[in-house]
């Protein structure tokens, strides 16, 4: 019986008809403001491949400073690797 309780409130948690509204919300913000969505995207992703760049280029030869025990050389070995 307990089981049976858990599973409907569950069903109920889960249910679409709760979100509709938040897409139709999400809709109409990326109606209205998609192109300014749109200009913060290309500015933080910007942003963030100069410094992941930034901090490839002047670390991945660092043996001297440490992070959790290893050099940055190894942190940044890969520039992909240091854009996380």
């Amino acid at each position: 019986e307990l089981n049976a309780i858990r599973v409907v409130r569950i069903w109920r948690l889960i249910a679409l008809e709760r979100f509709v509204p938040a897409f139709d919300d999400l809709a109409f913000a990326l109606r209205r403001r998609g192109h300014q969505i749109l200009q913060v995207l290309y500015v933080m992703s910007t942003f963030w491949l100069i410094m992941a760049t930034f901090n490839w280029y002047f670390l991945h030869n660092e043996f001297v400073e440490e992070s959790e025990d290893k050099p940055f050389a190894y942190w940044y070995a890969d520039c992909w690797f240091s854009m996380l």
